[in-house]
């Protein structure tokens, strides 16, 4: 870089004017993002990914990224300028510029919604038969869960009748490790 007081002060007018610039952007991309979208995040992410894009192409091209602190204060300089100067000017047009594209958003919202309902009145009845199978399709497993309550709690039952059928009755490992013990207690004191 060359050090002559002339090019120093291109430097500095050039920051200046990118911090000036960064502000439109902030601006533009705030506005017009959040007119679309509504929402506040999706815009400071894409402003932040275009002011670091423009932030280091600035200094590259001005100083090729030997920076000074005369450099970064002007830039800072030239937002603050931009922010309470020209900031307010400009977001009126913006809005203005928005209000005025809103209205044909709207009266294209309008005309989607009616093809909604159109759509939805015509194929009412398949929509309806669509919603019933879905109903009965996602009742099974709880179809399938309540007849093997019905199962366990069958099989729970210990009685006279499931030993004359010929069922087994359902016992837990520990019921059947107590069993077994039983068993072998009985077979130690008969010898």
């Amino acid at each position: 870089m060359n050090n002559n007081l002339y090019s120093q002060y291109l430097v500095l007018l050039e920051t200046f004017y990118g911090g000036c610039i960064l502000g439109i952007l902030y601006h533009t991309i705030t506005i017009i993002i959040y007119a679309l979208t509504k929402r506040v995040t999706l815009s400071d992410l894409c402003f932040c990914l275009v002011a670091g894009v423009f932030t280091v192409n600035l200094f590259f091209k001005t100083t090729y990224f030997d920076l000074r602190y005369y450099s970064v204060l002007s830039f800072v300089l030239g937002f603050t300028a931009y922010y309470f100067l020209i900031s307010p000017f400009y977001k009126s047009l913006l809005l203005f510029i928005t209000r005025k594209l809103g209205l044909i958003k709207t009266n294209t919202k309008k005309g989607i919604v009616k093809r909604k309902r159109k759509f939805v009145k015509k194929h009412q009845k398949s929509i309806g038969k669509i919603k019933s199978l879905l109903k009965r399709f996602l009742s099974i497993p709880l179809k399938i869960k309540m007849s093997y309550n019905k199962f366990k709690v069958y099989l729970k039952k210990e009685g006279i009748d499931n030993e004359k059928r010929g069922l087994r009755t359902f016992k837990s490992p520990r019921q059947h490790r107590s069993e077994k013990k039983k068993e072998k207690k009985i077979k130690k004191e008969s010898r």
